[in-house]
């Protein structure tokens, strides 16, 4: 069983999150990191995470296997859609860009699956709804090595129902996964990650809970996890 999670809560505010300082209060540890930066706002608890590149990353680590699925979460905010096709979410095996998850131009995700060794991609398919700006949205993605992917795009950020979603099926000979990866594009903020080969892993935030502003800051911890 794997289940990795970070809220990025345990950082100081201006400071680089870093492999060293991404544990404790904010959660799991991350295996790598890009020099993104702690934020305190716009965050859903205490901070969040922005970068300054248009492909800083986080990673975890996960045991290699050629047998899935793997799920992945990340809450995203941005004030603008990207220029150019912006990774979000991928997982990669060994070194090597595997599967991925983009932002487009025009708003809408996009699937990716490796096509070859090289590796070249092809695309799986996209959403029908455009991610929405200026709040939070909830990104989740499967990736079952044996064939189905699939990414839900949830407007409404702590949602049981996705807003969109796009499914398809991988290449099998080049799917496998040894890292998560949670991609931030510049001027672009990260939020409440996670990773899980135990299901889809859903909102921070119960449905009979409400709006995260209302419970004491405790409350607000314990429902990240």
């Amino acid at each position: 069983m794997t289940v990795y999670r970070n809220s990025f809560d345990g950082g100081v505010a201006g400071q680089t999150v870093t492999v060293a300082n991404s544990g404790g209060v904010s959660g799991d540890p991350f295996y790598s990191a890009d020099p993104l930066v702690y934020a305190s706002s716009p965050a859903r608890g205490l901070l969040s995470a922005s970068s300054s590149f248009l492909y800083y990353t986080l990673k975890w680590y996960c045991a290699s296997s050629f047998f899935g699925p793997w799920y992945l979460r990340s809450y995203i905010y941005t004030l603008t859609l990207p220029n150019v096709v912006a990774r979000i979410q991928s997982i990669d095996s060994g070194s090597q860009l595997n599967q991925y998850v983009a932002v487009r131009p025009d708003g809408r995700l996009e699937l990716f699956t490796a096509a070859s060794s090289t590796p070249t991609f092809q695309s799986l398919g996209v959403t029908t709804a455009v991610m929405a700006t200026g709040r939070w949205v909830r990104i989740e993605t499967m990736w079952d090595l044996n064939g189905p992917a699939e990414t839900r795009l949830f407007n409404d950020a702590d949602a049981a129902t996705p807003t969109a979603s796009v499914s398809g099926n991988l290449n099998g000979v080049y799917a496998a996964f040894s890292t998560a990866n949670f991609v931030t594009p510049d001027g672009w903020w990260i939020d409440d990650v996670a990773v899980s080969d135990q299901g889809w892993i859903g909102s921070t935030v119960p449905a009979s809970q409400g709006s995260r502003l209302v419970p004491p800051l405790a409350s607000q911890r314990a429902s990240r996890w």
